[in-house]
């Protein structure tokens, strides 16, 4: 595994469970190293190599701050025609410029996970597309599940959130790069609360935030420890969908799904931009969510068409 890297002792805690130091540097930059060095404004980044383990990964990026988004400057490294070395994992302990979804602001506290990672696939687009968006949010539970040894189970809530309860632990992005019919490399970018709770002015589609370590069980929860159980997690679900197709991925996204039987009500992006939801208008669908669809569309109960687009919003459980 090769490791770049502003703070090597640091990266150290970041590399799988067998491999407990970076043993010796390695040659110099790549042309990719380089670009990506640049795009995550670095001036400098040194080059090492872990010992051999049998995962999947081939490079690990772990940078003490950047003023870039990680998930933006390995996508314009892409772009511009490099090439993935092989799968590519990259963490940050602290930056500026992260967002969400559509560009929302992410708060990069240190102490939390911010991680992206890339992929090169050549799967076909219509057999697997949907389903590498779910993939990341599906990963995401099921590293928290594992770092956690199953104390904490989290939700998603349509379509990129995870959820503890009513409140945001995470959130997740997906870009894939796509010739023809065919997805020739993914990239994922995951957040999550590790140990501290971003503040945020509630709305009705994140009414809070949570953090690992507030619940009884995420007391010991790490960054590091969840960013190994995040890459186990994406590489057995990555290649659990390359195997056996996406219904499984589809199956489990569905069983994590905190919105189904839930009663929603849905606005379009543009008419909920502005800060005030009394300006919103009303919600262009609403209702109970009676599935989730393989195309990620949701089903409301009474409803004839499918909701494809917008931001979701719980409404509370009634009570008799």
């Amino acid at each position: 595994m090769r490791i770049l890297t502003d703070n090597p002792a640091m990266a150290a805690a970041f590399l799988p469970e067998s491999a407990s130091a970076i043993r010796r540097h390695a040659g110099g930059p790549t042309a990719f190293d380089r670009a990506l060095t640049a795009a995550l404004g670095l001036e400098r980044i040194e080059v090492a190599e872990g010992p051999a383990n049998r995962s999947c990964w081939k490079t690990l990026i772990v940078v003490s701050e950047t003023d870039a988004s990680q998930f933006d400057a390995i996508d314009r490294v892409l772009a511009s025609g490099e090439r993935l070395p092989g799968p590519v994992a990259s963490v940050a302990i602290t930056g500026t410029r992260f967002h969400g979804h559509r560009g929302r602001s992410w708060a990069a506290a240190r102490g939390n996970l911010h991680v992206s990672v890339a992929m090169p696939l050549g799967v076909d687009a219509a057999d697997s597309g949907i389903a590498l968006s779910m993939l990341p949010a599906v990963a995401a539970v099921d590293a928290i599940g594992a770092h956690t040894q199953g104390a904490l189970v989290p939700a998603i809530k349509w379509v990129n959130d995870v959820v503890i309860g009513e409140r945001k632990v995470g959130g997740v992005l997906t870009a894939a790069r796509v010739t023809g019919r065919t997805v020739d490399d993914v990239i994922w970018g995951i957040g999550v609360n590790v140990e501290v709770a971003p503040g945020i002015v509630p709305d009705p589609f994140v009414p809070g935030t949570t953090c690992l370590r507030e619940h009884p069980g995420g007391e010991s929860a790490t960054a590091a420890g969840l960013f190994r159980a995040l890459l186990d997690a994406i590489e057995h679900r990555q290649a659990r969908l390359t195997r056996d197709g996406p219904r499984d991925l589809r199956d489990a996204y569905r069983s994590r799904c905190a919105v189904l039987g839930r009663e929603v009500q849905v606005w379009d992006e543009s008419a909920c931009a502005g800060p005030d939801p009394a300006a919103w208008g009303r919600p262009f669908a609403e209702g109970v969510v009676a599935a989730v669809t393989d195309d990620l569309s949701l089903r409301l109960e009474g409803q004839p068409q499918p909701v494809t687009r917008g931001r979701l919003a719980l409404r509370a459980p009634r009570t008799a």
